[in-house]
């Protein structure tokens, strides 16, 4: 399996990681979903004032490269029927807690290198 990430997403990893050091970012944080495409970082997670796009399909691709860790939280709800329609069954993310892995250090220190090597041979690079 190929990972490759896009330039914005290996930005996204190099500012968590970047954030996390400097004590601005929890290690283990929350982005929370509004009703746009971009979440933004709990306050209790962070205490900076701005920070890059964050999109629920760029955390699924850096997840997916073996970088974060998340696990979402997902609001279900269910409309009231009337006698003239049936009830609506809605679900939607309402947020997700995420922590980097050792991976994604080990990304940033060999500017992505490490990654193309692990998803190539199919093995960790154990150096």
């Amino acid at each position: 399996m190929s990972v490759e990430l896009t330039d914005d997403q290996q930005e996204l990893i190099r500012w968590f990681v970047h954030e996390i050091g400097i004590g601005r970012l929890a290690k283990k944080f929350c982005v929370i979903w509004s009703f746009e495409s971009e979440g933004t970082l709990s306050k209790m997670d962070f205490t900076g004032d701005n920070h890059p796009p964050i999109t629920k399909p760029t955390l699924d691709a850096l997840e997916k490269a073996g970088l974060l860790l998340c696990t979402p939280s997902i609001k279900r709800t269910i409309s009231t029927a009337t006698k003239y329609r049936k009830p609506k069954f809605r679900q939607r993310e309402t947020h997700r807690r995420c922590a980097l892995t050792r991976q994604a250090y080990e990304a940033i220190v060999s500017n992505f290198d490490s990654l193309l090597l692990e998803t190539r041979v199919g093995v960790k690079n154990e150096s």
